[in-house]
């Protein structure tokens, strides 16, 4: 897959940026309302900047470790599962099934962001909401997005296959970015959907 650092850059600035203007707005409009209406603004407004500071910093925690040097480390897998339970938990359409087994995989550095990344494409995927379960293997990790109306663009499984003559943008800069730190370690992502449900799995190209 041969990519435009440039073009890569400005697309998942424009994916992050956009995922947070919500959130921080938010924020902005009912701070302005405080100060404009002092203690009548009330307790609906004071909530509403409370949720959106907690929206904004799950978000950010979890495009740190997904996107950011932060998520090669792989020391710590309840980190990853914390970082996706928080950025999930604000949208209570979409649900989080990520057991702990008594011994975890071990996993190669990167493994964890590519987990993260899957989990993002999958909530996309699940446009009316539904379930995601995680599971870590030695071989790989394993994500499936299951619910109603689930639909997986094109755009997303043509960055999975590396296709030369894709454009990359804001809606699938971070399917690029999966295929790319697999294609650092390795690995290999492949999608399919069967029956209601999104399967995503990333392996050793081996497997």
């Amino acid at each position: 897959m041969k990519i435009d650092p440039v073009e890569l850059a400005e697309a998942l600035s424009s994916r992050i940026a956009h995922e947070m203007v919500g959130p921080v707005g938010a924020i902005s409009n009912g701070l302005e309302l405080m100060h404009e209406l002092g203690p009548e603004a009330g307790e609906d407004v004071a909530a509403l900047i409370d949720n959106s500071s907690k929206t904004a910093g799950a978000r950010l925690q979890f495009y740190r470790l997904a996107y950011g040097r932060a998520g090669m480390a792989t020391g710590s897998i309840a980190q990853f599962r914390s970082a996706a339970t928080e950025f999930l938990a604000r949208n209570e359409a979409h649900t989080l099934t990520w057991p702990m087994p008594p011994v975890q995989p071990t996993l190669p550095d990167g493994a964890g962001r590519i987990a993260l990344i899957l989990i993002e494409i999958a909530q996309g995927a699940l446009i009316r909401g539904g379930n995601i379960a995680i599971r870590l293997e030695e071989d790989g990790v394993f994500v499936t997005a299951t619910g109603d109306d689930l639909t997986l663009g094109s755009e997303i499984r043509q960055a999975f296959d590396g296709g030369e003559a894709m454009e990359i943008g804001p809606s699938n800069v971070h399917a690029v970015l999966a295929a790319l730190f697999s294609d650092a370690i390795s690995w290999r992502i492949s999608s399919a959907v069967e029956s209601g449900n999104a399967i995503f799995s990333a392996q050793s190209s081996g497997s």
